[in-house]
């Protein structure tokens, strides 16, 4: 055999030898190939979904996700009510199906988004399971069900709303923070004098709240609701809610008596024209001790500005506050002085009541004149009110609050105090039964007379 012979024989036996070893290898290659199949069909995570298909309905994936929500709103909004409500506007009984979820799928979770319909209704994570498989695969156990982020499928608006500094803006019941300022500069042209001397002036700003799902309710500092302007549109609402300046404040206090407002000491320049001495009338019972009450008026404020007040000793004293932005101050209560004299104040009190809320009963009509002093303003209103209680409902009381306080000692024939009360009244007729609130406060005076008290005055606080 010639080497040419010998070279093709070894050339041929080569090849069959690769081809031979090729095709163990695509063999081998075919096997594990098969084997790997096999292992990655039992180890698919959509086996284990298509279980909880066939396990659960839409109620059941809801109430699960509804515990682990995975979005986060304002704190003007429940993230729990707002699901809910997302839920309310799922169709009802659609067709259950499920995606994976690609961009959050790895290898050790696989999430899955399950609709309703086109309604998506959660997001499911299935993490591994117990059960280890060649080629590192392994079978897979049910994580979580989650909500999923529901606001990618929301609607959402912003509020912008323009208010006066000092005014609290609430948003469905929950007061907006200075977080939400966008604007807190914006001058009032017209700012009264008061106000120009606080140390804090009354401004407008504009707060910013973004982003809103559900309702929306806005209220001002008194409770009242705001509505959008006709500048908003269907995804930013317009609020304004800046005052026009109408605020009033009425303030009385014995003239000792040093006022602050808005942190801005009063003085006499501030007094309006209206003080008055408390006891011209009985001036020979107050002796040395009586004393004015001067009253300040100022209206046309934006803003309700802190009331305070401190007596010549420098002691704060507490006022009775009434509607409308009235202020009364008294001297401090003398503890003493109430210990020994509230039978007086309240035996009055309560036979004024019982007069005022009887039909015309001689009994108490007496009473109350006998208690009253003879000659005063006060005496002559009652026995002129003998016609008016003839036609009087009678009425049931029943009291909530009733406090007295402020007593102070004008002279040895002289005391002062106040008494609040809040009372549900119940009123009878010929005709029908009705039922009311009465909230009021008033000052007495009293003056002595041998051993008797009697009151020479009883005003309203508060107008």
């Amino acid at each position: 055999m010639t080497e040419t012979e010998k070279s093709a024989r070894r050339w041929r036996r080569t090849l069959l030898i690769w081809a031979a070893a090729l095709l163990l290898a695509g063999l081998i290659g075919c096997l594990i190939l098969y084997r790997y199949l096999g292992v990655y069909e039992i180890s698919r995570p959509e086996i284990l979904m298509d279980q909880l298909m066939t396990e659960m309905d839409e109620t059941a994936f809801l109430k699960a996700a509804a515990q682990n929500l995975d979005f986060s709103v304002t704190e003007f909004e429940d993230a729990q009510v707002l699901y809910r409500s997302y839920q309310d506007a799922l169709p009802q009984a659609g067709t259950l199906s499920y995606t994976g979820n690609k961009s959050l799928t790895d290898q050790d979770r696989a999430v899955f988004t399950v609709r309703s319909g086109p309604s998506t209704v959660c997001q499911v994570e299935l993490v591994p399971g117990e059960n280890r498989y060649a080629f590192g695969r392994h079978d897979w156990k049910l994580g979580r069900v989650s909500s999923g982020d529901v606001t990618e499928w929301l609607d959402s608006a912003t509020v912008k709303v323009q208010a006066v500094s000092t005014e609290e803006i609430c948003l469905n019941s929950v007061p907006v923070s200075n977080e939400y300022l966008t604007e807190d500069s914006i001058k009032i042209s017209d700012l009264g004098e008061l106000e120009k001397r606080f140390e804090t002036q009354p401004h407008f700003v504009e707060y910013t709240i973004s982003p809103l799902y559900g309702e929306i309710v806005l209220t001002d500092g008194s409770g009242e609701e705001l509505f959008p302007t006709e500048d908003s549109t269907s995804r930013t609402l317009v609020y304004d809610a800046r005052t026009t300046g109408n605020g009033k404040l009425n303030i009385t206090a014995p003239e000792d008596v040093t006022v602050t407002v808005g942190g801005v000491q009063l003085g006499k320049k501030d007094r309006s024209a209206s003080s008055s001495a408390d006891f011209t009338q009985i001036g020979a019972y107050a002796g040395d001790g009586a004393y004015a009450t001067v009253s300040y008026e100022f209206d046309g404020l934006y803003s309700a500005p802190e009331v305070s007040a401190v007596d010549p000793a420098g002691a704060a004293l507490v006022p009775i506050v009434a509607d409308g932005g009235r202020y009364a101050f008294f001297y401090a209560n003398e503890p003493e002085a109430q210990a020994e004299l509230e039978d007086v104040a309240r035996t009055y009190f309560d036979t004024y009541m019982r007069y005022t809320l009887s039909p015309f009963d001689m009994t108490y009509f007496y009473t109350l004149l006998q208690k009253t002093l003879w000659g005063t303003p006060l005496y002559d209103y009652i026995a002129q009110s003998q016609a008016a209680m003839l036609w009087a409902p009678n009425t049931s009381p029943e009291y909530r609050y009733l406090h007295f306080d402020n007593f102070h000692v004008v002279s040895d024939l002289c005391f002062v105090c106040t008494v609040e009360y809040d009372i549900d009244l119940t009123a009878t007729t010929w005709k029908d039964e009705y039922s009311y609130n009465l909230q009021n406060a008033y000052e007495l005076v009293f003056v002595r007379e041998g051993n008797f008290w009697f009151a020479s005055s009883m005003t309203a606080i508060g107008g």
